[in-house]
């Protein structure tokens, strides 16, 4: 007689439903990662008791003349990439309102003059309302390869003079993000190559990788520009001529901008970048730099490097 198999657990079922998603998503078969996301939908799993960032939140429901309440709890980034479908948006619901960091209220707020910006943990819906995270977008427009809405800038930021004593390439760089994933990060000192190149250098870092500019023996035009606004970040931005990025939110402002953007992954990158590509269909003025070796950063920049003294 068969032995019968122990019934799957739900966390068996979420592992192996994330995998195919992701093997999905880095092939670029769009349509598959929805398939798996439609099985997680159906599984009717009860996130609630999880952290903001790991619970899925659209319950599948249309959208079409509803009142959305879009909750972007998975950090800045993706915040930012993902808010490019609020335009669509709008004329196809009755309101929306986005909860998101304050620190983005003045570049989102350029979105539409319809839109409610309300911080993180202040959205309390009303019954009629239904909530999407801001990641679930794509799913919820079924979005494919083809239909990606890339069309940029999407951030609309007015631009300051930068006022430089001689003409030259100005190259913005930032080389660590959160503590996410920390395989992301370049030490500073990794960039120094880079000087070789007829370029003013802007520092687009905050947070603890400020600490390496003591160390790191890199000129930068602007070392002690330390401001907390995110306006003032994007200005600095749309004045570059190019952005230098590891993976982190500074590469998707780029981006969104549509700023030169060269994003520097790690061997394992997120699945929005997909494998063997060094274009980005989220990003037209992006370009892809690939590490090929864990934890080894010559190779990436070397090739930066060799494109940036051929720019």
């Amino acid at each position: 007689m068969k032995k019968k198999q122990p019934a799957k657990t739900v966390e068996d079922f979420e592992n192996l439903n994330a995998a195919r998603w992701r093997s999905a998503m880095l092939r670029g078969d769009f349509e598959a990662a929805w398939l798996e996301s439609d099985r997680a939908l159906n599984a009717n799993i009860d996130y609630r008791q999880r952290p903001l960032h790991l619970r899925a939140v659209w319950q599948g429901a249309p959208v079409d003349g509803r009142h959305l309440l879009i909750r972007c709890w998975r950090g800045l980034g993706d915040t930012i990439q993902f808010i490019r479908y609020i335009p669509l948006l709008v004329p196809r619901v009755a309101s929306i309102i986005v909860e998101a960091d304050e620190l983005l209220f003045p570049i989102l707020e350029t979105l539409a003059e319809s839109l409610q910006l309300v911080p993180l943990g202040k959205a309390f819906p009303d019954q009629d309302a239904i909530e999407i995270e801001c990641t679930e977008l794509p799913f919820v427009f079924r979005t494919t390869l083809s239909t990606i809405p890339a069309r940029v800038p999407y951030l609309n930021i007015e631009t300051p003079q930068i006022d430089l004593k001689q003409k030259a390439l100005k190259v913005g760089i930032c080389w660590r993000g959160g503590d996410w994933v920390l395989a992301r990060a370049i030490p500073l000192v990794s960039f120094r190559p880079l000087q070789t190149c007829k370029a003013v250098f802007f520092q687009l870092q905050r947070g603890p990788g400020r600490l390496e500019m003591a160390t790191a023996h890199f000129p930068f035009f602007n070392p002690d520009d330390n401001s907390p606004s995110m306006l003032n970040t994007a200005q600095l931005i749309q004045a570059l001529d190019l952005v230098i990025s590891i993976d982190t939110m500074i590469a998707h402002l780029a981006g969104a901008l549509g700023k030169p953007v060269w994003t520097l992954l790690h061997d394992q990158p997120d699945w929005r970048w997909m494998d063997d590509r060094d274009d980005s269909p989220w990003y037209p003025t992006m370009r892809l730099f690939r590490q090929k070796t864990p934890g080894d950063w010559d190779d990436v920049i070397e090739n930066v490097r060799a494109g940036l003294a051929g720019w």
